[in-house]
């Protein structure tokens, strides 16, 4: 078999698309920049019920020097720990007043610190 140019050129196209396809197949599980809804509405409540004490958006503490950041390490474990987001929620926690969140609020808010923690 005689290798043409044509040939050699076809090769290098077949190539090209199949390391464009797996570069494609990789992100398809990446975020997208716009975030599930659940964690948007997270977000929201986030800013409603929790920004008055805690830093929601960033790292280091909050405006009240007591309450963790939401990235703080110690906070992501206690909230992963199970059901007890909803706890310290709802009967407070040392300084912290409880809160009167749905149970649909507070899985929005989980979502939106989960999204948070991986984002890091």
């Amino acid at each position: 078999m005689t290798v043409t140019p044509a040939y050699h050129k076809a090769w290098r196209v077949m190539v090209g698309l199949i390391v464009a396809g797996l570069a494609l197949a990789g992100c398809a599980g990446l975020p997208t920049g716009k975030p599930d809804t659940a964690v948007r509405r997270g977000h929201d409540v986030a800013l409603a019920a929790c920004a008055n004490c805690h830093n929601v958006d960033g790292t280091g503490p909050g405006p009240k020097d007591q309450a963790p950041g939401f990235s703080d390490h110690g906070f992501l474990h206690t909230v992963a720990l199970p059901g007890r987001l909803t706890v310290l929620i709802r009967k407070g926690h040392y300084v912290m007043p409880s809160q009167s969140l749905t149970a649909a609020q507070i899985d929005d808010l989980r979502a939106y610190i989960e999204r948070n923690a991986k984002a890091e």
